[in-house]
């Protein structure tokens, strides 16, 4: 098992997930490291590891050849459950410190051990990782990579740009093999609200691909 040194527990800004690698020690809490080389292996590991709100959306668009990047549902965590994972990574400190803490990677399932002697958390107290994450848990995001050949759902969704009061669909590039990247973001102010903008976001991609599909059905006979 290889050992890594450089994972950051910060708390990322939205498109900057899009670029890392994850890793997980104890399913509570993440690191990352900055890899835009990244591929996902679509399996069972994948899937399971996805915020369930995530899961059928993200098979949609992999089945429909439209690859999705690391992304979060969005959550709404009490003070209970913050401590909780603050207790977690301050035993994680420790164990990264001295032996090391066995992480798995989100995307590959490949595993490794994470040591650093000068390992610090980027919080001294509870209050301050409170603050920061109670800020940014409560948004969902995901970006997705659509390929040429889908350029019909990349023009509706750049006409579409807002899609509810809550959620909208922007257009970030398009990167030098031709896809276009677009990123999803839902800010919901409870758990039900935001479980319903992912539902109706996974309806309009299926509706946007069955027509694709159909298209190059009828094109085929």
């Amino acid at each position: 098992m290889q050992t890594i040194n450089n994972l950051n527990p910060s708390i990322l800004d939205e498109i900057s997930w899009t670029f890392e690698r994850f890793y997980s020690g104890n399913m509570v809490c993440y690191y990352s490291e900055n890899d835009e080389n990244v591929v996902p292996k679509y399996d069972t590991h994948f899937y399971d590891n996805l915020d369930s709100d995530l899961r059928v959306l993200s098979a949609l668009l992999h089945t429909s050849g439209v690859d999705t990047f690391p992304g979060c549902q969005g959550s709404f965590l009490d003070r209970n459950n913050l401590k909780k994972q603050w207790n977690e990574i301050k035993s994680d400190e420790r164990l990264i410190k001295k032996g090391g803490l066995e992480v798995c990677s989100f995307q590959t399932g490949e595993k490794s051990t994470f040591q650093k002697s000068k390992y610090q958390l980027p919080w001294n107290i509870f209050q301050d990782f409170e603050k920061e994450v109670s800020n940014k848990q409560k948004i969902g995001h995901l970006v997705i990579s659509v390929p040429e050949k889908l350029n019909n759902i990349s023009d509706k969704l750049k006409e579409l740009g807002r899609f509810s009061r809550h959620t909208h669909i922007d257009f970030i590039k398009k990167t030098d093999d031709m896809k276009d990247l677009f990123y999803i973001v839902v800010k919901s102010t409870n758990e039900k609200q935001q479980k319903e903008e992912w539902i109706k976001l996974t309806n309009l991609f299926f509706m946007y691909l069955k027509g694709t599909n159909n298209e190059g059905h009828n094109s085929r006979q």
